[in-house]
């Protein structure tokens, strides 16, 4: 009966969490948040923001991976009850990732958490003796990417890493329906996991390999293997993310790309990729005013006439192109700006590039909001043309006083015709007062002593 009692008191603590725990994180589910809690070995659930926030992050997943976190947190939790403090923190805030208390309580024990077992140091059998359903596909240097297509072979593999395609997991069945997984190897030593499909590359810990960590090397490695991933390729977010790890161009893979790709995954891919223009995209690229000012500033690095056209017909990209191709006034998208009247992007342009701009004053002045932003950042002073139109609007009236008062120094509001002073914070009283009657206070030469006409009373000391 107690250990029922426990038991409910648990999920009546997450339940309470619960609302909260929705609201704070979105991208889960009540009954994923539930499952994910099975992992935090207290009884008021203490860790499960911790472990909602390691996920988020990329570095678990469960229930997956749950045969590593739970005698991790285990062993954490144990650890502060008892007051062993052998860890280096006693709040689980302190690590920012999974893997770093992990590797903490490895350090400390030498031993798996898990089993007990001493920790395995990621060694591969040598590459002759490979079991069926592993084989090298490509080198480079002491390099080498093995290609795994069984899940026998995917145990043998994972062993000593804390990939959860290891036999005991039984996850390697689930990630060969959907395609090869590749190990990559230097000499002896397993260094990295490969799944295309789940967009996966991890190391030997689990832990996802940032772009910029990859050596030169492995880049080159997975480059001359591209071949062999094309069958592997069922989307364009794919490609993007082979794209990432051989940070070069993949001619294989363009016709897909120009296929399936939208006209920002042809930018970034020119910019990124081909890192030159791409004649084969541009056509399609034409199409989007946005991707075709990012295209013409950073691929073309110049003017692109046959853009321009479309580029105009959204001002926010026509404003970008102005300012990062033709680094000057763009004549022809003034009179278009001008025709069409809209206050801020005149605004916006006059700021950007010519400063006082009577031709839109007339149109700016007539929005208050802008109006306050182009005496600000345009005039820097009073506008006083756009002050009845400004006084309309009581937000844009408070700020306009503001940034005036600020500039000129001066605390008077420039809406009072009389020049009526603003309330200013009042001014502390002199410590003497002024003589009030001039015959008190007779005006004389302060540097001609002069004999009193009553000799004055000897005053207090207020030396010290």
């Amino acid at each position: 009966m107690p250990q029922y009692l426990d038991i409910s008191n648990v999920f009546a603590t997450l339940e309470r969490k619960m609302p909260k725990l929705l609201e704070n994180f979105t991208d889960f589910t009540e009954e994923q948040i539930t499952q994910i809690a099975e992992s935090d070995p207290t009884k008021n659930k203490q860790y499960i923001n911790w472990l909602l926030l390691q996920i988020q992050k990329g570095n678990i997943r469960l229930p997956e991976d749950s045969w590593r976190v739970d005698p991790v947190l285990k062993y954490f939790n144990d650890d502060k009850l008892k007051k062993r403090y052998t860890l280096q923190y006693s709040d689980i805030n302190r690590y920012q990732q999974f893997q770093d208390l992990e590797d903490e309580v490895e350090s400390l024990t030498n031993k798996d958490p898990r089993t007990g077992a001493d920790v395995e140091k990621g060694l591969l059998q040598p590459l002759h003796l490979l079991p069926d359903g592993a084989e090298v596909i490509q080198k480079q240097g002491d390099y080498a990417l093995i290609k795994i297509t069984t899940e026998e072979a995917a145990w043998d593999v994972s062993c000593g890493t804390k990939w959860c395609t290891k036999k005991e997991m039984n996850y390697a069945g689930n990630y060969l329906k959907d395609g090869p997984l590749y190990v990559i190897v230097k000499g002896q030593q397993k260094l990295a996991q490969l799944h295309i499909s789940s967009r996966q590359f991890m190391d030997i810990k689990d832990r996802p390999i940032r772009v910029d960590d990859i050596p030169g090397d492995i880049t080159e490695l997975l480059t001359k293997a591209l071949p062999s991933f094309k069958n592997e390729v069922k989307s364009i977010e794919d490609i993007k993310f082979i794209s990432k790890l051989t940070k070069g161009r993949m001619e294989e893979f363009e016709p897909q790309i120009l296929e399936v790709g939208s006209v920002k995954d042809l930018y970034e891919y020119a910019k990124n990729s081909v890192q030159d223009r791409w004649p084969e995209a541009e056509e399609k690229i034409l199409t989007s005013p946005i991707a075709s000012s990012y295209y013409a500033i950073n691929v073309i690095g110049d003017r692109w006439p046959e853009a321009e056209q479309i580029i105009q017909k959204d001002s926010k990209a026509a404003l970008r192109y102005t300012k990062g191709a033709i680094q000057g006034r763009w004549p022809e998208f003034e009179k278009k700006i001008l025709a069409e009247g809209d206050p801020q992007v005149l605004r916006n342009y006059a700021e950007a590039f010519i400063g006082r701009w009577p031709e839109a004053e007339k149109v700016i002045l007539t929005n208050p909001i802008q109006a306050v932003h182009y005496a600000r950042d345009v005039i820097k002073g009073r506008w006083p043309e756009a002050e009845p139109y400004i006084a309309e609007d009581e937000i844009a009236k408070e700020t306009y006083e503001k940034v005036i008062q600020k500039m000129s120094g001066v605390m008077r509001s420039p809406f009072n015709k009389k020049a009526q002073p603003v309330e200013a914070p009042t001014k502390p009283a002199p410590t003497t007062p002024a003589p009030t009657k001039p015959s008190e206070a007779p005006t004389r030469d302060p540097f001609k002593p002069q004999k009193p006409a009553v000799e004055p009373k000897p005053k207090a000391s207020i030396e010290k």
